[in-house]
C-alpha cells in the first residue's frame, strides 16, 4: 500500500506545475522521473517493517503482552529514529545546491 501511494504521489509531486518536490541525484534509471533509489528505499522501509511485525509474536511469547508490545514499538520508534537521522544526514548538505521550490500543495497554500 505504502510503494504503490508513492508510486501514485512522486511523480504529481515532481510535475513542473507542482515542483513541490526536487531530486537530489543524477541517477539514469528512473520510473515515471523518480529516482530508482527512492522506491528501492520504501522497499526497505516496508521490509523492515515486516520484519518487526514477524517477531511480534515471539517478543509477546518470550516477554509478555505488555512488555513484549512496549519492545514492538520502541523497535518501530528506533527504526523512525534511524530514518529521521538519514533524511537530515542527506537533507542538510542537498539543501545547499537546490532551491526551495515554490510550494502549490494543499497543504502548503
Amino acid at each position: 500500500l505504502a510503494l504503490s501511494m508513492d508510486l501514485w504521489l512522486d511523480p504529481v509531486q515532481v510535475h513542473p506545475a507542482w515542483q513541490s518536490w526536487r531530486w537530489v541525484t543524477n541517477e539514469t534509471i528512473k520510473i515515471f522521473s523518480i529516482p530508482l533509489t527512492n522506491f528501492a528505499a520504501w522497499f526497505l522501509l516496508i521490509f523492515l517493517f515486516a520484519v518487526a511485525f514477524d517477531k511480534l509474536p515471539g517478543l509477546l511469547e518470550r516477554h509478555g503482552h505488555t512488555r513484549g508490545t512496549l519492545l514492538f514499538f520502541l523497535l518501530l520508534i528506533g527504526f523512525k529514529a534511524a530514518i529521521l537521522v538519514s533524511f537530515v544526514l542527506y537533507g542538510i548538505p542537498a539543501m545547499r545546491y537546490i532551491s526551495p521550490p515554490l510550494n502549490l500543495t494543499l497543504w502548503g497554500i
